[in-house]
């Protein structure tokens, strides 16, 4: 064993070192050799790691030590990992969290790394690993980008509908971070409420409580238009968190209650009529027996902003009165047609109707809407699983569900029919039983 001095710049890295040849000469014996087939030590540096990062989540970064040469792995090599992101700040600072580790004798070391959940991320980062063994030094560097829109609110109202002159209250909690989320307190959100127009109506900035509440009211005018109307929530660089609508209308307590419905749950093609039946009681139980009524297929139903009243597309009408038991029955004609392929979709359509009973003593009129299902058959077979990617010689596995046209489930006994793929010749291939809640388990062999 002997030594020699060799004179080679400084590199933090060792980068050049590999690629040195050594010339030598024992006795009668000459050639030249690499100094990697020399250095046992030799190792390369690879990171294997998410390419998103978020503010409140555990961020693992694996590294693999390699010889560069022969890949076999690079047991005992010390590992120092940093990560460094970007900050929403005016100074522009950066978040740097470190660890350190060693990989073991397949080549891999594995650290943990946890975002603070406060961490108000600017989109850009980097992950820096430098390696160390017996006076090598290799480095190794990765950009990933993080995650800014971590930030979420959680709201509600008092109730979904007003009148105007009543009071909107909303509430929220203001939450940061990935998988570990915590409250954001101290913090400000913007409420705004707009109408249909995108007129802006009302506007307040809060800030959250040490707890990440924040909340505001807003005193609806009298003279408001009749609608819905939007709450937005947005954080203090504008950014929208959240948004729902609530809807402002006029309503009053009804003097009696209107129930109407079809005389079967659902309807076939066979059935040319449809029956309907419409009750009218006073709130104490009493039938309304002076009553006149009307009712309308509803082919659309929308609310006019601007003229503050529905456009309704009506279709069949039929009107009458109501009888001594507040009863009123009429047959209205079956609209719905279905093509003949059995496969097309579908299945079902559901024909609208609103039912308006006016009292002709106090001229009060109240109304209920309701739909009538016309069905092409009368069960429902559904199939969930996969049954175009299972490889040749697996089985079939999946679900079948059974319901009727209304949804209530149907015991049902089943027959499979299969056929090979692009033939059409379809033969029995097995049979099941759905439960009483409609459902089976299907395992089914590819025909050949």
């Amino acid at each position: 064993m002997f030594e020699f001095p060799l004179a080679i710049k400084q590199s933090s890295e060792n980068s050049d070192i590999t690629w040195y040849r050594l010339h030598y000469k024992i006795g009668d014996a000459t050639g030249i050799i690499s100094l990697s087939q020399m250095i046992a030590d030799l190792f390369e540096l690879r990171i294997i790691a998410a390419e998103r990062v978020a503010a409140g989540m555990n961020y693992r970064v694996r590294v693999r030590s390699l010889h560069p040469f022969t890949g076999q792995p690079a047991a005992g090599v010390g590992i120092s990992t940093k990560i460094v992101l970007d900050l929403k700040t005016e100074e522009d600072r950066q978040l740097e969290i470190s660890g350190t580790g060693m990989t073991n004798a397949d080549g891999f070391a594995v650290l943990d790394f946890t975002v603070p959940p406060e961490a108000m991320l600017d989109g850009d980062g980097e992950v820096y690993v430098t390696g160390y063994k017996n006076g090598i030094v290799r480095e190794a560097q990765e950009d990933i980008g993080a995650l800014t829109d971590d930030i979420q609110i959680l709201t509600i109202t008092d109730k979904p509908i007003y009148q105007p002159e009543q009071t909107v209250n909303i509430r929220g909690i203001l939450l940061k971070g990935g998988e570990a989320k915590t409250v954001l307190g101290n913090s400000v959100a913007e409420f705004r409420i707009t109408d249909e127009d995108d007129t802006l109506l009302f506007r307040e900035k809060v800030e959250s409580s040490p707890f990440g509440i924040v909340s505001a009211a807003w005193q609806i005018p009298a003279g408001v238009r009749l609608g819905d109307y939007r709450i937005e929530i947005r954080d203090g660089s504008g950014e929208t968190l959240a948004s729902e609508r609530v809807k402002v209308t006029r309503y009053d307590l009804p003097n009696f209650v209107v129930n109407a419905k079809a005389e079967k749950a659902y309807y076939l093609p066979k059935d040319k009529k449809i029956e309907v039946e419409v009750k009218a009681d006073y709130l104490f139980g009493k039938p309304v027996q002076k009553g006149k009524v009307r009712i309308v297929e509803e082919k659309s139903r929308e609310w006019n902003w601007r003229e503050q009243k529905y456009e309704t597309d009506e279709g069949q009408v039929r009107e009458g009165e109501l009888d001594v038991e507040g009863r009123f029955k009429v047959k209205f004609d079956r609209t719905v047609e279905f093509d003949d392929d059995e496969d097309d979709w579908p299945r079902y359509r559901d024909i609208k109707f609103a039912a308006y009973v006016t009292d002709t003593s106090t001229n009060r009129t109240e109304q209920r809407r309701f739909d009538v299902r016309v069905s092409r058959e009368p069960i429902h077979v559904y199939f969930v699983g996969n049954a175009w990617n299972v490889p040749p010689g697996l089985p079939i596995e999946g679900y079948i569900s059974t319901f009727y046209a209304d949804g209530t489930p149907a015991e049902c006994e089943i027959e499979i029919l299969a056929s090979p793929d692009d033939k059409n010749r379809y033969r029995p291939a097995g049979v099941m039983k759905t439960n009483s809640y409609g459902a089976g388990k299907l395992s089914l062999r590819r025909p050949n």
